[in-house]
């Protein structure tokens, strides 16, 4: 129900929210937090996506290599060697992109809990005002960066010839 009290307390507390004010001695602290913030959602985009594709046992596009042997009238048995060698590396670039990304992860995840503990320090508004903002442009800049990878994803896949199963 729109008029329920929880209905009216959700709509009360977004329009505190739209009204926040940040304090202009804040500011550099908000930066920070900001980027940590945005880039500590991005690394774990990145390592989640990653992580799929280890898991289905797939290669981005973007490690698929199409590097043809300069040799003549190469054998069968050549041609499946080198198709399972450049098949192995592009595995391996997701294998180290994956370890690269959970270090990152980590690393922006001790960098964000600091700032969140320099925050204890601010008069509480301010620290809850610094958490509302970012929040908001985290949601939309994840939301987009989300958008113009499925976009991409959606444009190699028209791209793809359609398989006959």
């Amino acid at each position: 129900d729109v008029n329920s009290p929880a209905h009216k307390r959700k709509r009360e507390s977004d329009d505190q929210d739209t009204n926040i004010r940040l304090e202009e001695q804040f500011v550099p602290l908000y930066k920070a937090f900001r980027k940590a913030q945005i880039n500590y959602s991005k690394a774990g985009h990145h390592h989640q996506t990653l992580k799929e594709f280890q898991t289905q046992g797939k290669i981005p596009k973007a490690f698929k290599f199409n590097i043809k042997p300069q040799v003549p009238n190469p054998t069968s048995d050549f041609i499946i060697e080198w198709e399972t060698a450049t098949s192995s590396f592009g595995h391996s670039l997701v294998n180290i992109l994956v370890k690269y990304w959970e270090n990152q992860k980590y690393t922006l995840e001790s960098e964000v809990k600091n700032l969140r503990d320099r925050m204890k320090a601010i008069p509480p508004d301010q620290a809850h005002a610094i958490e509302v903002i970012t929040e908001r442009l985290v949601i939309a800049t994840l939301k987009s960066y989300k958008d113009k990878w499925q976009q991409k994803r959606g444009e190699e896949n028209e791209n793809q010839p359609i398989s006959k199963e």
